[in-house]
């Protein structure tokens, strides 16, 4: 499988075409690994060599999501419709941390919030992906994930959501909706945490547990096989930055 293929499977495909191995429960119930802070920052991958392209992942942490809502909600009126208008409407979850601020009026309120969230969610890497400088919604994706440990492996659980369209690109009702998770194997992270290699979990069985426990017992079951996964992909680090999107774009695509 190229390239392109490899990196929309991972990254877009498994959530606009549909993917058939994911599973509609996560690997644990709820995240228990806190975030490792050497995979934040700027990532490539190592086999795409069309720089046309110009694809690079953000892996951000619950910080920096809620930092910028705390910058915005410092900006009177018309500065705030400007920060929420075009380009950053796309980022879904970071406009929602902008809305919570702004209903939230009192400061000891703002400030019990984001430390809610902060705490909620210090094992939830936010990653956002970028194709073709992410200058469209086609071209930008965002998801939150955590990690899961099997055996002495870590494991992404990465949010799956298919909702197909009929014969003229009309979406169906929610009730043909597919959603649940994919997972990603780290095969290796070298001790600078500069190189990162992974691989996508492929077993077409997973979607049919009807639990957490279940879905681990299979991951368990077969983390050591090779079959038990398709493509390998391997990523380099670009910077270590990781608190802005806009700037991180600039960063990866030499602007910086």
């Amino acid at each position: 499988m190229n390239l392109n293929r490899c990196l929309l499977m991972l990254f877009v495909f498994a959530n606009v075409v549909g993917c058939k191995s994911y599973s509609k429960f996560s690997i644990d119930e709820h995240p228990t690994i806190k975030i490792d802070s050497g995979l934040l920052g700027i990532w490539k991958p190592m086999e795409d060599t069309d720089k046309s392209r110009a694809s690079f992942i953000l892996i951000q942490s619950p910080y920096d999501i809620f930092r910028v809502a705390k910058w915005w909600r410092g900006l009177d009126s018309a500065g705030m419709r400007s920060y929420l208008s075009g380009r950053n409407l796309r980022d879904t979850i970071a406009t929602k941390m902008f809305l919570d601020a702004e209903i939230t009026d009192k400061e000891a309120e703002f400030q019990g919030s984001y430390s809610k969230f902060t705490t909620e969610n210090n094992s939830v890497y936010y990653i956002s992906y970028f194709d073709r400088h992410g200058k469209s919604m086609e071209d930008f994706n965002q998801w939150s994930a955590f990690y899961s440990k099997v055996k002495d492996a870590l494991f992404l659980n990465i949010p799956y959501r298919y909702i197909p369209k009929d014969s003229i690109g009309q979406f169906l009702p929610s009730s043909f909706q597919k959603e649940g998770f994919f997972f990603v194997k780290i095969i290796n992270i070298n001790p600078t945490y500069d190189t990162i290699t992974t691989a996508i979990v492929a077993d077409t069985t997973l979607k049919y547990f009807h639990s957490s426990e279940f879905v681990r017992r299979a991951v368990e079951q077969h983390a050591d096989d090779p079959t038990f996964y398709s493509d390998t992909l391997h990523f380099y680090k670009v910077s270590g930055y990781h608190v802005s999107a806009t700037e991180a774009e600039k960063i990866a695509n030499g602007r910086r």
